[in-house]
């Protein structure tokens, strides 16, 4: 149990290990995360025993054991809790991490530059300067031992519509970016932008703007 507690740490470290160094990982949200270890290992201590408790018939496990385990199960998916327990083992892939992959593998996402291009005429664009404003506050807002994560959201709160993303991602493309979810997504340090939540935070922004024009 210790082992995965410290699992889910080492998963914190990596993915906020700037904002560690940085002073800017709050007091808050680590204890906020130490509980929730502490949690998921208090479940597991009594869980284990349970599943691992079998009648000495062969295939066979007690009734009082499949309904406790049942009855914890239920409780734990009540809070919300059994679902963030597989994600923390790595069993089980977030809301988050699944609208994000549905988006990429979408040609016609407006993530995606295909969308601008099968756009009607009058599809909302963007201004040159704007273009550049947005790429030169996405590359600054990543470093090697700080990420400003507010000001890489903060670009994309100001388009008006999902035809204006297109147009920025097709222009960042052909900057030799590569494809911008990919990039906000990152990867490893100090690769590690944004994590899947911050970026699906975006994502639900944008598929709430209209297509094409405000």
């Amino acid at each position: 149990m210790i082992i995965v507690c410290l699992f889910d740490f080492l998963k914190i470290w990596m993915k906020n290990k700037k904002r560690f160094l940085s002073g800017t990982f709050g007091a808050r949200m680590l204890i906020q995360r130490l509980f929730n270890c502490v949690n998921r290992m208090m479940w597991l201590l009594l869980l284990l025993p349970l599943l691992l408790k079998k009648k000495k018939a062969v295939g066979k496990v007690d009734t009082s054991t499949l309904i406790v385990v049942g009855g914890s199960i239920l409780f734990l998916k009540g809070f919300g809790l059994f679902n963030d327990l597989l994600e923390s083992l790595g069993l089980q892939e977030s809301q988050d991490t699944k609208n994000l992959d549905a988006a990429s593998t979408n040609p016609f996402s407006p993530w995606s530059p295909l969308f601008i291009k099968a756009a009607p005429v009058g599809a909302y664009i963007l201004k040159d300067e704007v273009v550049n404003q947005m790429m030169t506050t996405l590359v600054n807002a990543f470093g090697y031992f700080n990420d400003d994560e507010s000001a890489a959201i903060g670009v994309f709160k100001t388009l008006k519509t999902q035809s204006q993303l297109s147009y920025f991602a097709d222009i960042w493309q052909k900057a030799g970016n590569g494809d911008l979810l990919t990039w906000l997504r990152g990867g490893a340090w100090p690769a590690d932008r944004l994590s899947d939540a911050e970026t699906d935070q975006i994502n639900q922004f944008i598929l709430k703007l209209p297509k094409y024009t405000p």
